[in-house]
């Protein structure tokens, strides 16, 4: 797999997060939220041109990151997890609950989570089972509802949709990547890429899939069936789908947990050229301390809230929260 070679220190692309508030002591939640097909997850690119990966369109959402120097978090501020670079945000969500059951089965999966995500950052989503992080990941890619609080994708009011209209935001607005994989078994590499643009009637961008197959090495593959690939391959063509159409966030959904260690390393090489590379925003569920560690920023999340929000992580630091 050829790589290009990052286009800029890595330190640049990263954002100082604040701290984030205290945990409390509650029940542990349950993980929710329910796979999309690839109906789902269709979305619509723009014109094609010569084949030459450039820049994804930054969105220009309001609100955009603070400005101000680095201050320490308040834990009981809700909303003082906040990037303090001045680049767009890609997502800002704001004071997030989430609780099912009743009576005695209720529990609070989510408490009172904030948290901003500026275009062209890495961050991960970690914790242990029942920490709130899945319900958190499929709350902020519009795969649940949430019972309060605020979800801003690329400037628009995720809470304020109805489903349809959510579907669509997903399908233009959002790439997802699955433990699983989620090929077609009976199409070819090449015709899984380009099925979520089909169904939305979209044509591709022609000049920005060459690249993206260009960059994942997938160019000798395309006509590969999915039992003619290897796990690696198979995480490669769905990610190369996830890219298809320029979305504002991408969402990695324990992207390495059916692979080896090498192959899970060349993909994970894959996510970090995404950003460093096109400027993708990258949103990571793992529970690989390894993984987490080759992003830009790391949520730990524990009892519904996030408990660590750290710039850089080494796998030392998450070892010893998680």
């Amino acid at each position: 797999m050829n790589i290009p070679s990052r286009s800029s220190n890595r330190q640049s692309h990263r954002a100082e997060p604040a701290a984030a508030a205290a945990p409390q002591t509650t029940a542990p939640a349950p993980a929710a939220g329910q796979q999309a097909n690839a109906a789902q997850v269709a979305a619509a690119p723009t014109s094609a041109s010569q084949p030459t990966v450039q820049q994804a369109n930054a969105p220009v959402p309001s609100p955009t990151a603070p400005t101000s120097a680095k201050q320490p978090g308040n834990p009981q501020d809700p909303t003082s997890a906040r990037p303090t670079d001045q680049r767009p945000l890609a997502l800002h969500a704001t004071n997030l609950h989430k609780t099912y059951g009743k009576g005695e089965a209720k529990v609070e999966a989510l408490k009172g989570v904030s948290v901003s995500i500026p275009v062209g950052q890495f961050t991960a989503i970690l914790g242990p089972s029942g920490s709130g992080k899945s319900t958190l990941m499929h709350a902020l890619a519009g795969l649940d509802t949430i019972d309060s609080g605020s979800i801003q994708l690329a400037g628009t009011e995720l809470t304020a949709l109805k489903d349809d209209q959510l579907t669509r935001l997903r399908a233009e607005k959002i790439g997802f990547v699955f433990q699983a994989f989620n090929l077609v078994p009976t199409l070819s590499a090449e015709q899984n890429i380009l099925l979520p643009l089909q169904l939305a009637k979209q044509s591709p961008d022609q000049a920005w899939v060459d690249g993206i197959i260009d960059l994942l090495g997938l160019r000798d593959r395309l006509s590969h069936r999915p039992a003619q690939m290897s796990g690696g391959q198979q995480q490669r063509v769905a990610l190369a789908r996830a890219l298809a159409s320029k979305p504002a966030l991408i969402v990695a959904d324990e992207p390495t947990g059916n692979l080896d260690t090498k192959t899970s390393a060349e993909v994970l090489k894959v996510l970090r050229s995404c950003v460093d590379e096109l400027g993708q925003t990258v949103l990571m569920v793992t529970h690989d301390l390894h993984a987490a560690a080759l992003a830009d920023r790391a949520l730990v999340l524990r009892d519904g809230q996030i408990v660590a929000d750290l710039a850089h992580p080494a796998e030392t630091q998450l070892q010893g929260l998680i």
